[in-house]
């Protein structure tokens, strides 16, 4: 597993600060700031991940070979938004404005 430093400004590139083996029967915690990657997985590995109450409503994906990032909302964050926009709004049938005669 690897660990990265979280960059001063968007953009920069990302810089590793730890490298790290879990073994077998070993467990890691993780805070929601925390820039990480998987590097190796052994066979027959299993991932429990327990997740709590989110700390955000998005997660940032880094590029690597870029040090590009971008965000990506979770559906939670965003639902209450748009059932709201949804109900304010009204929809209207769409009428056509050419008949066909028989």
């Amino acid at each position: 597993m690897s660990a990265f430093a979280t960059p001063a400004e968007p953009g920069q590139p990302l810089r590793e600060r730890e490298r790290r083996v879990i073994r077998q029967g070993r467990t890691m915690l993780l805070g929601h700031e925390e820039i990480h990657r998987v590097d190796q997985v052994d066979p027959h590995t299993y991932t429990v991940l327990v997740q709590g109450p989110a700390a955000r409503g998005f997660s940032t994906c880094y590029d690597l070979v870029s040090g590009t990032s971008r965000q990506v909302y979770d559906l939670r964050s965003r639902l209450p938004g748009t059932l709201a926009h949804l109900s304010m709004s009204r929809l209207q049938p769409v009428r056509s404005s050419s008949r066909v005669s028989p």
